[in-house]
């Protein structure tokens, strides 16, 4: 049997452009019914993949389950929850912003999504997601918020905001990448040009031009991983052994443990410069190839 790398195929969108005949945009219509946005052939799609011996790519979900996804996470169920804006980077006059979470299901088990629930909309560009506390936090600079479903029909009932104050000087750079890592922190991080001060009740964290924060969701604590003065970021993955990974476009580094909590500025251990990477994850499961196992997998951006 070939062994077949899966992941999910979300295919990204062109927005329908244009006004209606009663002024309202497409886009603004597309907002409330996804059904309306463009959608793209996945065998067209799928035939520009190079592959090596040996692999597949399978689609998972495809529009109008979803449109434009920015970032996702499974939870505990098996259940992909994708992050969704086709606000990015900005709203042009006249549109209205109506993002959303949406969960994606795979209710019969032959290994794609025939259920999209839409958790929450009416968002303005998430750009990270990450499930605790029984909930969903969600970054939108400059805040990042909480909510929650209380009556289990996968709907947010409730929205608290534990954090306020991220830089919102470029979308592009917005704090996102958002990971759980060791101890139950989750990590996130934001890129250049952004100048963030958030008011905790363990005191003010401030921030500028790049770096990595940690966030106990069941403290409320938020401190900052590393100070590193990064360009353009795009993952933060742990090893087996806790040691941190950081994919900078275009290059990875190497987050030592000097590096964590200690809010100054540092050098980073640069591994290596390739193309321009977007995103990045260790291969640990078992049902991968053994050659491919603990070896870290970055996409190429455009």
């Amino acid at each position: 049997m070939k062994p077949t790398l899966f992941f999910a195929l979300l295919l990204l969108p062109s927005l329908l452009q244009g006004q209606a005949a009663d002024g309202i945009s497409k886009k603004n219509l597309a907002n409330a019914n996804l059904s309306l946005m463009d959608n793209h052939d996945p065998m067209s799609e799928k035939e520009n993949f190079d592959l090596l011996p040996g692999y597949e790519v399978n689609l998972f979900a495809q529009e109008p389950m979803l449109a434009n996804p920015i970032h996702m996470t499974w939870d505990n169920r098996g259940r992909l929850w994708v992050a969704c804006s086709w606000a990015y980077p900005q709203l042009k006059p006249g549109e209205v912003a109506n993002d959303k979470i949406i969960i994606l299901e795979d209710v019969d088990g032959d290994g794609r999504a025939d259920k999209s629930t839409v958790f929450a909309d009416g968002l303005y560009m998430p750009t990270g997601i990450e499930l605790a506390n029984g909930g969903c936090f969600v970054a939108q600079t400059p805040d990042v918020f909480f909510l929650k479903d209380l009556d289990g029909d996968d709907v947010a009932d409730v929205k608290e905001l534990p954090l306020t104050g991220f830089g919102i000087e470029d979308s592009h750079h917005s704090v996102s990448a958002w990971r759980r890592g060791p101890g139950g922190w989750i990590y996130f991080q934001e890129g250049i040009f952004l100048h963030t001060q958030v008011e905790t009740a363990y005191g003010m964290v401030r921030n500028y031009n790049g770096g990595v924060y940690q966030y106990n969701p069941r403290t409320r604590d938020l401190r900052i991983f590393a100070s590193v003065g990064v360009g353009n970021p795009w993952g933060h993955v742990f090893d087996r052994w806790g040691q941190s990974f950081f994919v900078d476009n275009p290059r990875v580094h190497y987050l030592s443990p000097a590096t964590g909590n200690g809010g100054q500025r540092v050098r980073l251990n640069h591994l290596i410069s390739t193309e321009k990477q977007c995103g990045g994850d260790l291969a640990t499961g078992t049902h991968l190839p053994e050659e491919i196992r603990g070896q870290l997998l970055t996409c190429r951006f455009k």
